[in-house]
């Protein structure tokens, strides 16, 4: 059973345990994929796929600064520059889950679109 089965399952019974946190749906189009504060995801994969759909969708120059097993950080800007974006994703795995939950999001932009990509975009989000 997967965890979209389950909160499905939770639903119909009218339970609401997941209140709190949004489970993320990878069947979105990907022009609508946007990670969002309480958001979670079954992978760490998943929500750098979600990340690199936002990136691309809104002309933002995203690069992770940390990436490894348990969390992921999502600064705007170039890596090892100064930058003004306040924007800061950061996410980490769910005590007693097997899923990964974005904790702190500042959303807010103070840079201008650009569509310069770097290493956000990989080929198997092209193909």
């Amino acid at each position: 059973m997967t965890i979209y089965e389950v909160q499905a399952w939770l639903m119909r019974l009218g339970h609401n345990l997941m209140k709190k946190h949004i489970i993320h749906d990878p069947n979105t189009m990907w022009d609508k994929m946007e990670p969002k504060l309480g958001d979670v995801f079954e992978s760490i994969a998943q929500l750098k796929f979600c990340v690199q759909n936002y990136a691309v969708t809104n002309g933002y120059g995203l690069y992770y600064e940390k990436c490894d097993s348990k969390r992921l950080v999502v600064r705007c800007g170039k890596w090892k520059q100064v930058n003004d974006c306040p924007y800061r994703l950061y996410a980490g795995w769910m005590f007693n889950e097997k899923s990964l939950q974005v904790n702190t999001l500042e959303e807010n932009h103070k840079c201008s679109r650009k569509f310069k990509f770097g290493s956000m975009i990989t080929p198997e989000w092209i193909g």
